[in-house]
């Protein structure tokens, strides 16, 4: 059942009919946005051929990151199996192919019958280059997939350019009529409505832990950065196909909660980077911006959420510029008993056109036992000016969240615990975002698991660091956006491998860019920590997390690597335990 929050229009507009009639118009204006939306992103095409160069030096280097056989499959739509080096695939080349190295001319010219052949060359070829003998067949198969694809690339980019322009430019001429008169009444309704967020419950019980003496109660959050943009915005992020991904990562989510169950969940999360999701009791997403998205990803999750917030967000031309959403949705196992969203008054850039802000959640964990969850999205872009923004908004988020929690807290209720999770756009090791982790938030009121001197999530062997860091085992959650079709991180296990040679490489020792996917941070003495710009947090309250009722800590957290080519993030999961301080 889909609601909206009391008083979602004033008085004498606050009925079912209006909110039908509302909903109709945006349904009136959708096919038009939707045109234009493609006619526009036709003209922003994504870069799914992967850097060539980048992939002529992997070539030569160990592929510890190369599910290259899935890759082939999914970019070329045919095998391209290492033992015969692509060579199926390259006779097929068209014209304009580019210029080939030598060894990859003799591979085009064998058959697929040719395996001894083809192998033969190679070697010969190989005695010329560095001697990384284990893995020739996989460099041949590497070089044949990169010119393979390139010159399909330049074929189909042009035809598939030409067929959306040309169809996007009839249905804008088809459904612009019934937009321009339906557009009018929706913005006249929407200036006037004083709704947040749209709430979908389902008619199921919700969960409610039993409180064990010795271990407490046991929680699992999610938050996800999931680029849910409009077509020629998403584009900019070398994304594309909004609707189309929306579903594929819901089925993502809803799957693996159907499979998993909490015991498998304690089973299998003692490692820092995981393939598939673990049993969630709450998800946090942002940029889910795009509105049809917004609503086909939140009747999705709510089949195993019986709760679901989304569209969250102020909209007007002083706001939003009646254009986007905050991008927030929350999913929740338990009962929500009170949500509120505020806008942020401070923005800058791009994020003028979106009413970004703060999602506060109150959820019903046991009868006299409540949690709170604070979801938000920062502002965007690395530049100074942004800064001063951020750290703006993160002083609302200190105020509001106080003032929330004691509004809403009943004398005779105890909280388990308080929250803070989302995309906070600057990570903990950039020397050009130390103002922002220097804030109070951070600094005073919230404890971050991945840093070394967490409380919640102690770990011996890196605690009295000084000064505190990131701890070693922490990966960057922002992808490198020019990489993000790379076949080596085009699936789930790739890029759970890529990660892995992040967190696994030594700080000090020589390191290949083109082994890294995520973006990297720079210290004050301008070093570089390759891959390790991690933008996406999820921070406890301290005096909640040690207060008199309960006690919490972290049992593991994990980078997901589940939604890898349908999101340029790295999502992350933590399970953490409240224990009361009774026992």
């Amino acid at each position: 059942m889909l609601d909206e929050v009391p008083g979602a229009f004033p008085p004498w507009l606050d009925s079912n009919a209006v909110r039908y009639i509302h909903w109709l118009l945006w349904l009136a204006i959708v096919p038009a946005f939707y045109a234009l939306n493609r006619l526009v992103a036709a003209f922003l095409p994504v870069t799914i051929e992967f850097d060539t160069a980048a992939m002529q030096r992997w070539a030569t280097l160990p592929p510890e990151v190369a599910p290259l056989h899935d890759a082939s499959s999914s970019l070329l739509g045919s095998s391209v199996s290492a033992s015969d080096g692509g060579a199926g695939a390259a006779s097929t080349l068209p014209r304009h192919t580019p210029p080939r190295t030598a060894r990859s001319r003799q591979s085009q010219t064998s058959t697929s019958g040719q395996t001894t052949q083809t192998s033969q060359i190679a070697d010969d070829s190989d005695q010329a280059r560095p001697p990384v003998q284990s893995y020739k067949e996989n460099r041949t198969s590497v070089q044949d997939l990169v010119h393979v694809h390139s010159a399909r690339t330049w074929h189909r980019r042009r035809l598939e350019q030409f067929v959306q322009i040309a169809t996007s430019s009839a249905l804008l001429l088809l459904v612009a009529p019934l937009a321009i008169v339906a557009f009018p009444l929706w913005v006249v309704l929407t200036l006037s409505r004083r709704r947040q967020y749209c709430h979908i419950r389902r008619p199921v019980v919700s969960e409610s832990k039993m409180i064990d003496a010795r271990n407490g109660l046991e929680f699992t959050l999610l938050t996800a950065n999931l680029c849910l943009m409009p077509e020629c915005i998403a584009r900019v992020n070398n994304l594309r196909d909004t609707w189309i991904r929306t579903p594929a990562i819901a089925a993502a989510i809803v799957s693996s909660q159907k499979q998993t169950t909490p015991h498998q969940q304690q089973q299998e999360d003692s490692a820092h980077i995981a393939e598939e999701f673990p049993h969630l009791d709450f998800v946090c997403i942002q940029e889910a911006f795009d509105r049809q998205a917004c609503h086909t990803l939140a009747s999705s999750l709510s089949e195993v959420f019986p709760h679901v917030l989304f569209d969250a967000g102020a909209y007007g031309w002083s706001s939003n510029k009646l254009l986007l959403n905050s991008g927030l949705l929350f999913a929740s196992r338990y009962e929500i008993i009170a949500a509120e969203f505020r806008r942020y008054t401070a923005a800058t850039d791009v994020d003028v056109l979106a009413s970004k802000g703060l999602l506060m959640v109150q959820v019903r964990l046991q009868p006299k036992i409540v949690g709170f969850v604070f979801s938000t999205h920062l502002q965007a872009v690395d530049r100074t000016p942004t800064h001063a923004v951020r750290q703006a908004q993160m002083s609302d988020i200190q105020s509001w969240c106080v003032e929330f929690r004691e509004r809403l807290t009943l004398p005779n209720e105890r909280v388990a615990f308080q929250v803070l999770a989302g995309d906070l756009n600057f990570d903990g090791l950039s020397h050009a975002d130390a103002p922002d982790r220097q804030h109070p938030l951070l600094r005073d009121d919230y404890d971050d698991p991945c840093r070394t001197d967490s409380q919640i999530y102690p770990e011996p062997e890196h605690q009295g660091t000084n000064p505190a860091s990131e701890k070693p085992w922490t990966v960057g959650t922002a992808l490198l956006k020019q990489l993000l079709w790379h076949p080596f991180v085009a699936t789930p296990g790739g890029l759970a491998r890529a990660l892995r040679s992040v967190s696994s490489h030594v700080p000090g020792e020589s390191a290949n860019p083109d082994r890294y996917y995520t973006e990297n941070a720079v210290s004050s003495d301008g070093s570089t920590h390759r891959g390790r710009r991690r933008i996406d947090y999820v921070l406890f309250h301290r005096a909640t997390s040690t207060s008199p009722d309960f006690t919490t800590r972290v049992d593991s957290l994990q980078f997901v690597t589940r939604l890898a080519r349908l999101t340029d993030h790295v999502p992350i999961a933590v399970r953490f335990r409240c224990v009361p301080s009774s026992s």
